[in-house]
């Protein structure tokens, strides 16, 4: 997925994390976001999904733990307002930015949110990382 608000995030989130986390956590963020991003996207292809719905897969798998580097508690919510100040800089789409805001808070919660392909494709990814992270 190559996009200019998507490569923008990438730096976003690259900047915020190299400015807030530790040393080497920041690098460990960073990798997993970006795997998350590809995983995602290339999961949401084969779903044939459209390139908004590819591009709302990037963002969210980009902005999604972005909070961790105010609070590890709660960091969905931080991730969210993050997410939606920094959207709204760029200009994104209201209803766009209201997608990946609830994307966003499907991938931090879980399956009882997950009604659309794009969100059950999000929950998969999600929950097959836990399973690879903690065995």
């Amino acid at each position: 997925m190559n996009s200019p608000i998507v490569n923008n995030t990438f730096q976003f989130v690259q900047y915020l994390y190299r400015s807030y986390l530790p040393k080497g956590f920041d690098r460990f963020e960073m990798d997993q976001a970006v795997f998350e991003k590809n995983a995602w996207v290339s999961k949401g292809r084969r779903a044939g999904l459209s390139d908004t719905e590819l591009e709302t897969l990037a963002l969210t798998a980009l902005l999604h733990r972005v909070g961790i580097i105010e609070t590890f508690r709660s960091y969905s919510k931080v991730s969210r307002t993050i997410a939606e100040r920094y959207l709204k800089e760029q200009k994104f789409p209201s209803k766009r930015i209201a997608s990946i805001l609830h994307a966003i808070s499907v991938a931090n919660k879980g399956g009882q949110m997950a009604h659309q392909r794009l969100e059950q494709i999000i929950l998969s990814k999600a929950k097959a990382e836990v399973v690879d992270i903690w065995p």
